[in-house]
């Protein structure tokens, strides 16, 4: 969906057809901290824009000789906003030509390793010159890490929005409101049959792994979660909406629970919660407990596991390198996912399930 392709699309008789492009220029300030890009740019950070605002930080080792070291060394002229509007001008000129209607399908700055300052100018500069040129646009995503939500805050239309990113977009924010999270004092569940309300899961798995959610070898109810040929560091993630505080349930004697079973001897992985990765402040500290043979044996059955939240022990975190745990790092009153992580050996030629998932007493 890149804009310089357009010219490349037939010219369909179907006059009921919306022509549609992607928008990340430029991609060295949008896609900052991303991991999944080629090459990944986790470590890349602190990348203005305008280029005139700051400094263009130092490239860094891993990616020294690469395309983004050469962007970056024009970084002034090739990320100026005369480079981003001629670019939105270039699907203008199609629109123009071919007398269609043309939409920005996505478009968005990366939050992590971006200042605040900078993604507002960038969506002030990208969509207003969408807008001026009669072009409809939409976010990519609205609620996490492109979206208008103040990072780790949650998804409250009234509470949580970033004023300063919907102003920005030309958007009307409702009077926000200020809250604080309360304490938990009962359990909750995380999985049964699917996500809890509140809840979202994501996998990382690939390039062999699979996930389901819906096999239908459950422990009880419809569904279960079956986890087959993953490689080693892959994981299974359950989100939650807005960081939870458990301070209260540690203290009360709460547990994760679980189902699990598998055919597979001797197996061992983790099961963990982890802080807020939202900004490029926050560090994703975990609290962990391992979870092997002895408590999950090979025999096809099912067996539910408890561990005390009080026995869990932290284990540091990953944030583009392994960042190894300080006294009182993890903080139980800001919890923003649950994992169970595959970091011992791979799952590969077995299988595991899981159901049921939840923190009770």
């Amino acid at each position: 969906n890149s804009y310089t392709e357009l010219d490349a699309l037939p010219k369909y008789p179907d006059e009921k057809l919306l022509y549609t492009f992607h928008f990340y220029d430029p991609f060295v300030f949008t896609h900052q901290g991303a991991s999944w890009t080629d090459p990944p740019l986790g470590s890349l950070a602190g990348v203005p824009f305008p280029p005139d605002t700051a400094p263009t930080p130092p490239v860094p080792k891993e990616l020294s000789g690469t395309w983004v070291a050469s962007f970056l060394a024009e970084y002034s002229r090739a990320g100026s906003p005369e480079r981003v509007t001629g670019a939105l001008d270039v699907a203008y000129d199609f629109a123009k030509r071919r007398q269609v209607p043309v939409f920005c399908g996505e478009l968005g700055v990366y939050i992590p390793n971006s200042k605040p300052a900078d993604r507002e100018r960038w969506y002030s500069l990208v969509v207003s010159h969408l807008e001026k040129r009669g072009m409809s646009w939409a976010l990519w995503d609205c609620f996490r890490w492109f979206g208008m939500f103040n990072p780790g805050s949650g998804v409250d239309f009234n509470s949580d929005l970033d004023t300063k990113v919907t102003a920005a977009l030309g958007l009307t924010a409702p009077e926000q409101t200020a809250r604080g999270v309360e304490p938990l004092s009962e359990g909750f569940g995380i999985f049964d049959d699917s996500p809890a309300l509140g809840i979202w899961s994501s996998f990382y798995v690939e390039p062999f792994g699979k996930v389901t959610l819906y096999s239908p070898d459950a422990a009880s109810g419809k569904y279960a979660i079956r986890a087959a040929e993953l490689d080693l560091y892959r994981h299974i993630d359950f989100q939650f909406m807005t960081p939870i505080d458990m301070t209260q349930l540690v203290r009360d004697g709460y547990e994760i629970r679980f189902y699990a079973k598998t055919t597979a001897e001797d197996i061992r992985f983790d099961v963990r919660f982890v802080n807020p990765d939202e900004t490029i402040e926050d560090v994703p500290w975990r609290m962990s407990a391992v979870v092997d043979s002895a408590l999950v044996p090979g025999d096809g059955e099912w067996h539910l596991v408890s561990i005390p939240l009080s026995s869990m022990f932290k284990t540091g975190a990953w944030k583009n390198r392994w960042i190894p745990d300080t006294e009182g790092s993890f903080d139980w009153s800001r919890v923003s996912r649950f994992e169970i992580a595959f970091e011992y050996h791979p799952f590969f030629d077995m299988e595991i399930s899981f159901d049921e998932i939840e923190v009770a007493r």
